[in-house]
């Protein structure tokens, strides 16, 4: 007789229980329908990740199941008693990970600015760099917002960066909209005070599915709760209707683009950067030049390769090198017969110098060369920085099919 297949042993024992005390890890909340999971904070993050979370619950329960089947027995065997001891000892490794973890946050804690966004799930992404680099235009671009749209990030030619500025997508433009919307997921707060254990709240914005064709894959906003399993919703078109948990494939995450003071400056040091700023606890950095990058960029760089931070290097402004060149040949008499075949020739040869420049100079690879002009947003490097940023998102949020 076996009560549990894992334990070879049945009956019940008067010994004393041990006590293991349960620690609760936080966990998405999923639809049925999600195809989906998603983390609720970065894979690099610092701190105990979900997945170490996990396996220590899993550990504490064993522990319990084992202890539970030794408390059914009279005289447990040898075999018996080495599982615990196994239970125990794996517990305890866990444990020494969980406090290293821990101690790591402590040591890199999130930023007050940054506290409320990473608490709630928010997806968030850094761009840094020196002023006049075009940061606040490349923000505007990848939302795909004019300079003179409301929530658009202001641009000039001082320095509109003091502090941490966040900007986030309008409706259904730009790159982690997309993804989100590809994904399908379900974020909610890591303190779990402001939020009951109901899936979907007021001022939600759900994915949905199983509706009219003219409704699916439409995102709609939570006006109210008709109950506990049905929502009256704001569609993109201002129309109501009414919703069932099978209607919903997720929630939406929050995204958002924060544009940081670049590094290195007498109120940004270098050496209190990384954890002033709490870059470590963003999903990715962008790290944006429009000539060439700084010492103390640099050496960010190399501290985000130490922590395993996610991030892009980007050479902005390659359309006045373009145009430079151009204008060049022209001067020398080389340009009568450029037309489009010898001004494409022109930019192929100025992108590579630029990507050579950066390599033989800072040793830098895979360094994505962008105009962030709007007119400019399906050329040069800028839709492959899209679609990496994309994967890169997935990988840190787990994305990954059920």
């Amino acid at each position: 007789m076996h009560s549990d297949a894992r334990f070879p042993w049945t009956g019940r024992g008067g010994r004393q229980r041990l006590k293991v005390p349960r620690h609760g890890f936080i966990e998405p909340m999923l639809f049925s329908a999600i195809t989906y999971f998603v983390l609720s904070r970065p894979q690099s993050a610092p701190g105990p990740s979900n997945e170490l979370l996990g396996r220590e619950q899993a550990a504490r329960q064993t522990v319990v199941d084992v202890q539970d089947a030794l408390d059914q027995i009279p005289s447990p065997d040898n075999n018996a008693r080495q599982q615990l001891e196994q239970a125990l000892q794996r517990l305890q490794t866990l444990e020494e990970e969980l406090q290293v973890a821990e101690m790591d946050l402590q040591e890199y804690p999130i930023p007050e600015y940054l506290r409320d966004a990473c608490q709630a799930g928010v997806v968030n992404v850094a761009i840094t760099g020196a002023s006049g680099v075009g940061k606040s235009s490349w923000v505007n671009t990848i939302r795909k917002l004019k300079a003179r749209d409301p929530g658009a990030a202001k641009t000039g030619t001082v320095e509109t960066t003091l502090g941490p500025q966040m900007y986030k997508f309008p409706g259904p433009a730009g790159m982690v909209r997309r993804v989100l919307n590809r994904v399908g997921i379900a974020f909610r707060s890591a303190t779990g005070q402001t939020r009951d254990d109901n899936p979907v709240q007021v001022g939600d914005r759900l994915m949905l599915q199983n509706c009219s064709d003219d409704f699916n894959g439409q995102t709609a906003l939570v006006v109210s709760r008709m109950g506990d399993a049905e929502w009256q919703v704001e569609l993109e078109s201002g129309k109501l209707i009414t919703v069932k948990p099978h209607q919903v494939t997720g929630v939406l995450a929050e995204c958002a683009i924060w544009d940081l003071p670049g590094v290195g400056t007498p109120n940004y040091p270098q050496a209190t950067y990384l954890r002033r700023m709490g870059i470590r606890h963003f999903d990715m950095v962008v790290l944006m030049t429009a000539s060439r990058f700084t010492e103390a960029e640099l050496m960010l760089v190399r501290e985000l390769n130490k922590w395993q931070v996610p991030y892009f290097l980007v050479r902005n402004k390659v359309d006045a090198d373009i145009s430079s060149e151009v204008e060049k040949e022209e001067e020398s008499g080389n340009g009568g017969e450029s037309g489009i075949e010898r001004r494409s020739q022109i930019e192929q040869r100025t992108l590579a110098n630029i990507k050579h420049y950066l390599k033989s100079e800072f040793h830098l690879d895979d360094v994505y060369c962008v105009s962030a002009k709007m007119k400019f947003r399906s050329v040069f490097d800028f839709p492959k920085l899209e679609r990496d940023m994309e994967v890169v998102l997935k990988r840190q949020r787990g994305a990954t099919k059920l």
